[in-house]
């Protein structure tokens, strides 16, 4: 009986394991690039709301001698005009049927007690 039991332990945690290594990232399609860079800047101005306990914040920084928004999707920051704010820019390429696509999106990063 111990020897059955033994053997379904540990034929469930090769399994387990087995499948853990198995997964993969999806690759992106043919056609397709994505890179992205870290970069901190001054807030120039903030966006900002609380509703039914439901947030949004985005923020106003300076970009390549360009004002762009950077979203904070989580709403996980709550920073004022003239702190510092990490940020993420990423570029997408993609070009599908004859048609290219170029895009940049900002995006807050490093959440955590500093971003608060």
């Amino acid at each position: 009986m111990k020897t059955i039991l033994l053997a379904t332990v540990l034929t469930a945690v090769m399994a387990s394991g087995l499948k853990a290594q198995q997964r993969t990232p999806p690759a992106l399609p043919p056609g397709t690039k994505m890179t992205s860079e870290q970069l901190e800047s001054d807030i120039l101005k903030v966006y900002s709301m609380d509703d039914q306990g439901a947030a949004f914040r985005a923020y106003v920084v300076k970009y390549k001698g360009n004002e762009v928004v950077v979203s904070d999707d989580l709403a996980m920051t709550n920073k004022k005009v003239g702190d510092k704010l990490k940020f993420t820019v990423l570029r997408h390429e993609a070009s599908t049927g004859g048609m290219k696509v170029n895009n940049l999106r900002f995006q807050v990063t490093g959440f955590g007690l500093s971003q608060k």
